[in-house]
């Protein structure tokens, strides 16, 4: 109640100054996915301005006791009152939208309806907006109610609205993230199939991270992974010391005052060591995934494929193992035949290359270590042994989609 109040307060004096605001999430989402007398929880109140408005916005929130935060993001700033516990996040873009601020506006903005709130009649995206909103939220991260809010939303509306969705969607230049976000429950699956949407062939690297839900270190390598030559010094740098708006995402509630900064910064590098493993498995998850757009190989992935040959010719020569199946667990490969044979020519030539440096290394012992890899990538392959008077030097080789590698 506090929270419907506080909302209808704010865009009272919105209204007052002639700025025009849509309300995001929250209550629109309680009065349209929950029965009434519902309570649905929410920790800010997310208010959407044109960016012609923004400053304008802020000037209104400050006059009235209002401070932004000290690092807003590309998306939105949040505001916080010294005698008000609710913050305000005033937006100026959304999830995965990857058009203008001007544009994002003026698309949530088009045919806006009304829902009461707090006693008054507030301006909210409207259905087809609304539902495309909340799939690209259910993409964010850990969401896991986002994610619920979404198969509730699928179950009570027709495939009309979630096709207008699409078409909300692509205007906002967020097609894959929309794609890839229905796609991670089974009624989401179904809801795509039916309407046509088709599961991108690749999505982004930054998606693919939201959608693994995968650790802050992550972020790190894959920022590593796309620095190069000298560059890869500073990006090392800014890892080891990051700007202030990256340590205050990690350590909010220390990080407000200077002092509080300053023993953030002492404590970042022993949060960065004691995640490390977690933000590694998580980056090698990452480049597994076939449908997850990679950055072009640098020298993280070098050694990370050297690794995977050197752990695999271990497993195959020294430890016995000979089969590959069930080793890793990864989706199937999204990838064409063409792709698929491609990215098994590129492995094999890694693996003969570290492995012409080791014992034994060779025939059998190679293809085993080239099938493994393959399959943690979901690309089905097969080990074949010829006869000894066919091919006299060769003893096993790979052939993924009964080509030779």
């Amino acid at each position: 109640m506090a929270m419907d109040q506080l909302a209808a307060q704010i865009f009272g004096m919105l209204e007052e100054r002639g700025i025009p605001a849509l309300l995001l999430k929250g209550a629109p989402l309680a009065l349209w996915l929950y029965p009434e007398g519902h309570v649905r929880n929410s920790a800010d109140i997310d208010v959407l301005v044109p960016p012609s408005h923004v400053e304008a916005a802020g000037s209104v929130l400050a006059a009235n006791g209002w401070r932004p935060g000290p690092y807003p993001s590309p998306l939105a700033t949040a505001w916080t009152h010294p005698q008000i516990l609710i913050p305000v996040d005033l937006h100026r873009s959304f999830h995965f939208v990857t058009v203008s601020d001007e544009r994002c506006w003026e698309i949530l903005s088009h045919h806006a309806s009304t829902a009461v709130v707090g006693g008054r009649a507030l301006p909210v995206p409207s259905g087809s907006v609304a539902a495309a909103l909340l799939v690209l939220h259910a993409t964010e991260g850990l969401n896991y109610r986002g994610q619920e809010e979404l198969s509730r939303a699928i179950a009570m509306s027709n495939g009309e609205l979630w096709r207008r969705a699409a078409t909300v969607a692509s205007a906002l230049g967020a097609t894959d993230a929309f794609g890839a976000s229905l796609r991670q429950s089974v009624i989401g699956s179904e809801l795509a199939a039916s309407l046509g949407i088709p599961m991108p062939t690749t999505v982004s690297t930054d998606v693919g991270v939201q959608l693994l839900a995968l650790p802050r270190t992550t972020y790190g390598l894959v920022r590593l992974e796309q620095a190069r030559g000298w560059s890869l010094v500073r990006a090392l740098a800014l890892e080891l010391v990051p700007p202030p708006a990256r340590v205050y995402q990690s350590y909010t509630t220390l990080a407000r005052t200077k002092p509080g900064l300053v023993l953030a910064y002492v404590l970042w590098p022993a949060g960065v060591l004691r995640n490390l493993p977690r933000g590694w498995r998580g980056w090698r998850r990452l480049r597994l995934r076939p449908d997850i757009a990679a950055p072009e190989a640098g020298s993280l992935e070098r050694t990370a494929l050297v690794a995977e040959v050197v752990g695999g010719y271990v497993r195959c020569r020294w430890l016995g193992v000979a089969t590959v199946a069930g080793d890793v667990e990864s989706d199937r490969s999204k990838m064409s035949a063409a792709a698929e044979v491609a990215v098994g020519r590129r492995l094999a030539l890694v693996a003969e290359r570290v492995l012409g440096y080791l014992p034994g290394g060779r025939g059998a012992v190679r293809a085993r270590v080239v099938v493994r890899m393959l399959a943690a990538r979901g690309i089905p392959a097969t080990v074949v042994t010829p006869a000894p008077l066919e091919d006299s030097v060769a003893r096993a080789w790979v052939e993924v989609q009964g080509t030779r590698l």
